[in-house]
């Protein structure tokens, strides 16, 4: 554990310092700035109200092994105890992930949307290719195939959204992919117009 964590803090310095543009540092973040009521960026999720997905729920059924066998070890929350945990997956012990959760937030159609999330090496015996999605209410949101073999990357993938749902709406995390890997799920964002 203590080598994954300092992997993620690696990465997590690397985006950091990739993303911060010289003057910055002063600058109100967009979730200060829908605190204090104005427009910003908000989550629509909160690591702690994953549930998983049962078959009949799941939109990507047809992609669903006959065994889904992705227990405690498969995904968790990693640092409940600090301002920004994360939903960890380790697919060594996790051979299919659907989980879901109300969204914390309203998706108006065309708003702005951010996805942060990142994976360690990808290994597998021969190459494959990782799908992560994410659907509400049953509808695709974002999704992206990534190849496998893979050095480690993080990754804030920005989009539209291509249609509306209410706060409360099911917000479902699709991953699957061959091999023994690690992924971390941060954040998913909506600009919201206060």
């Amino acid at each position: 554990m203590p080598r994954a964590l300092a992997l993620r803090c690696a990465l997590a310095c690397t985006a950091l310092f990739a993303c911060t543009a010289p003057g910055d540092e002063d600058s109100e973040s967009a979730d200060e700035a829908s605190e204090a009521g104005d427009a910003g960026f908000v989550s629509l999720i909160d690591h702690a109200n994953w549930i998983t997905v049962d078959a009949p729920d799941d939109p990507l059924v047809d992609e669903r092994p006959e065994s889904v066998e992705c227990g405690i070890a498969g995904w968790y929350i990693e640092g409940e105890d600090v301002d920004d945990p994360l939903l960890e997956v380790d697919t060594t012990y996790c051979n299919y992930l659907a989980l879901s959760q109300p969204s914390l937030a309203q998706i108006r159609e065309g708003a702005e949307m951010e996805f942060d999330f990142y994976h360690f090496n990808l290994t597998a015996p021969e190459p494959a290719q990782a799908h992560l999605a994410v659907h509400v209410d049953g509808e695709l949101l974002w999704e992206t195939w990534i190849d496998i073999p893979g050095s480690a990357q993080v990754f804030t993938e920005s989009f539209t959204a291509p249609f509306d749902a209410p706060e409360g709406a099911s917000v479902m995390m699709h991953l699957h992919n061959h091999g023994q890997n690690t992924w971390g799920i941060q954040d998913l964002r909506v600009w919201v117009e206060e």
